[in-house]
């Protein structure tokens, strides 16, 4: 909604105080997904060892989780010069890679400590949120190319 309809509410200092903090606590949340254990699929033991930890969330699903959480709009701010004349609306659809966070949800289901009938519920309620996200991420996305063309919305 950020990149498509630039809303002034999303430029206030509250907002971009929230964005920072959000992007700092994922932040945080990688920097202690480097020592949370995992269970070995092959094993089906608990893995303690930090080498293999790291290695297993590096080569895992580090990068997505990286990606995701670069302030990219704060990167393309405080350096200009290498972006050319800063955030233009090309650089600022960028930021919807952090749209990624969201795939951490089916994680959260799978180890969640409860029944399979809720888990199952939880399930269904993520696909029609994913659903809904979709369908809004792509009328956005219309909204988005259509007004970098030039052409109208919705023709006469």
């Amino acid at each position: 909604m950020d990149v498509a309809f630039e809303p002034q509410v999303f430029q206030t200092t509250i907002f971009k105080v929230f964005d920072d903090f959000i992007d700092l606590s994922f932040m945080l949340d990688i920097i202690i997904s480097f020592r949370t254990t995992f269970q070995n699929p092959y094993t089906g033991d608990e893995e303690t060892n930090g080498w293999v930890i790291f290695k297993n969330y590096f080569f895992g699903r580090f990068w997505i989780d990286f990606i995701s959480t670069l302030p990219f709009d704060t990167i393309v701010t405080w350096f200009p010069s290498l972006f050319g004349n800063g955030l233009t609306n090309e650089y600022s659809v960028i930021s919807c890679l952090k749209l990624f966070r969201i795939l951490r949800l089916g994680r959260l289901i799978n180890y969640l400590n409860s029944s399979d009938d809720f888990k199952q519920q939880l399930r269904l309620i993520k696909l029609i949120f994913f659903l809904i996200l979709y369908i809004h991420f792509c009328g956005c996305m219309w909204f988005f190319v259509s007004k970098s063309t030039g052409k109208k919305w919705v023709p006469k």
